[in-house]
C-alpha cells in the first residue's frame, strides 16, 4: 500500500508538489506592488489636502501678525506725540495730515512682503496701499476739544484698523477661497514733546 509503511504507520501522500527552499526564498523576494500602489493612491489627496492646509494656516498666521505689527506701528507713530494733531486733515500741510500719510506709509511699507499685498512699490513717497487698507480714528475724550497740546488729561487715542484680503493656496468648496480679517491697536497720545 502506498500510505503504509514498513513499522505499520501510515504517511499521508498528497497528490501537490511541496515547495522547496528556493521558490519559498523566490516568493520573499517578489514585492506585491499592487496592493501597494492602491493604498498610495487612495491616501495621496488627503496627504496632498492636509499639506496645503497647513501651509495655508502658516500663511495666514504669517498674515496675521505682520497686519498686527503693521497696526501698531501705525498707531504708535500716530500717538507718539501730542503735536503731530496740530492742525486740520484738509490741510496738506498740516502736522495732522502729514501724520496720517506717515501711518498709511508705514502699513503699507510692514505689509509690502505679503503675497496679496496690492498698493504702491515700498519706499516710494507717497505711498498708499488698497489691500491692507488702513483706517484710523483720532479718539477725542469729553472735555478735550485739541488732542494737539500735551497736557490733555485723560489724553486722546489714536486707533488704527488694518484690514487685508487673504487669499487660499487652492479654493475649497466647503471653505471660501478667500477671507477678509483685520487687526486693530489703540495708543494713548504720549505727553512727550517733538524731538
Amino acid at each position: 500500500m502506498p500510505g503504509l509503511l514498513k513499522d505499520g504507520r501510515f504517511q499521508v501522500i498528497s497528490s501537490q508538489r511541496q515547495p522547496t527552499d528556493q521558490t519559498r526564498r523566490n516568493r520573499a523576494r517578489t514585492p506585491l506592488t499592487g496592493q501597494s500602489v492602491t493604498e498610495f493612491a487612495l491616501i495621496m489627496p488627503f496627504l496632498l489636502l492636509l499639506v496645503l492646509a497647513i501651509g495655508d494656516f502658516a500663511r495666514w498666521y504669517s498674515t496675521a501678525i505682520t497686519i498686527e505689527s503693521a497696526a501698531r506701528e501705525a498707531a504708535d507713530y500716530g500717538a507718539f506725540t501730542a503735536e503731530r494733531w496740530q492742525g486740520t486733515p484738509g490741510d496738506p500741510n498740516s502736522n495732522y495730515a502729514k501724520t496720517v500719510v506717515e501711518m498709511e506709509r508705514r502699513v503699507c511699507t510692514a505689509a509690502g512682503s505679503l503675497s496679496g499685498y496690492s498698493g504702491d512699490p515700498v519706499g516710494s513717497d507717497p505711498m498708499d496701499c488698497a489691500n491692507p487698507l488702513m483706517t484710523y480714528n483720532l479718539e477725542i475724550p469729553p472735555g478735550i476739544t485739541d488732542c494737539s497740546i500735551n497736557a490733555n488729561d485723560p489724553p486722546c487715542r489714536v486707533k488704527v484698523t488694518v484690514t487685508y484680503d487673504f487669499d487660499l493656496f487652492i479654493p475649497i468648496p466647503v471653505v471660501t477661497s478667500s477671507f477678509t480679517f483685520s487687526r486693530d491697536s489703540t495708543y494713548a497720545v504720549s505727553p512727550f514733546p517733538a524731538s
